[in-house]
């Protein structure tokens, strides 16, 4: 059956490539998302996902265990492969030209409806008024968990500016330890400081745009 794995770099033929691991840690970077695919950038030397049979620099990710990767924004991707699991199948397929056409480049793409408004704390970071809609671009910004790339857009939906804004994740986890500390002061039948529209997510995702 390891000959079957083995792989053949002149071919684009998916293959099932079953990882043991014994730690949470794949060894795995990877690059692109919902609009590109989710590829292996970089494999770590003596990780569990290398060795003659494992993924390479240029594979797609086709499937992730039980979970189809493609349509994953890198950030999902990211967070499904952080699960604890001792034997993982992956679904992979080589495209070495694809990889190097997208490396480097945003690989997501949607909208949202910012619900709050956000003043910029740091030169890179972008201001946002409650109900301005934003086109995200990357959800794991050079390898990095917690923020994304988004654009400001005019009337017109064109782009006008770039910058870092806290991902679903992090402004959910706010919310919630914010709704916390609210219930704490709430035990002296004090007045409820946090909302239920407080207490939905920052971020109301839309239907993704087909251009």
């Amino acid at each position: 059956r390891s000959s079957d794995l083995m792989v053949n770099k002149g071919t684009r033929e998916p293959r099932v490539i079953c990882i043991s691991r014994s730690h949470v840690d794949l060894g795995v970077k990877i690059c692109g998302g919902n609009l590109q695919g989710i590829f292996v950038a970089e494999v770590e030397d003596n990780s569990p996902a290398h060795g003659p049979n494992g993924l390479m620099t240029g594979d797609v990710i086709l499937e992730y265990g039980s979970v189809d990767m493609r349509s994953k924004t890198a950030e999902e991707a990211y967070l499904e492969m952080l699960k604890p699991g001792e034997n993982i199948c992956v679904k992979a397929q080589y495209m070495l030209e694809e990889f190097n056409r997208i490396r480097g480049l945003p690989g997501d793409g949607f909208y949202i409806r910012a619900l709050y408004d956000r003043q910029a704390e740091v030169e890179q970071d972008l201001s946002f008024k409650k109900d301005d809609i934003l086109y995200v671009d990357d959800t794991l910004p050079q390898g990095n968990f917690g923020a994304w790339m988004a654009w400001q857009l005019d009337e017109n939906a064109q782009k006008l500016e770039r910058g870092q804004i806290p991902s679903k994740y992090m402004i959910d986890q706010e919310i919630n330890r914010r709704h916390s500390m609210s219930e704490v002061k709430d035990e002296n039948n004090a007045s409820k400081t946090v909302s239920a529209a407080a207490r939905r997510s920052f971020f109301r995702r839309k239907h993704k745009h087909k251009r």
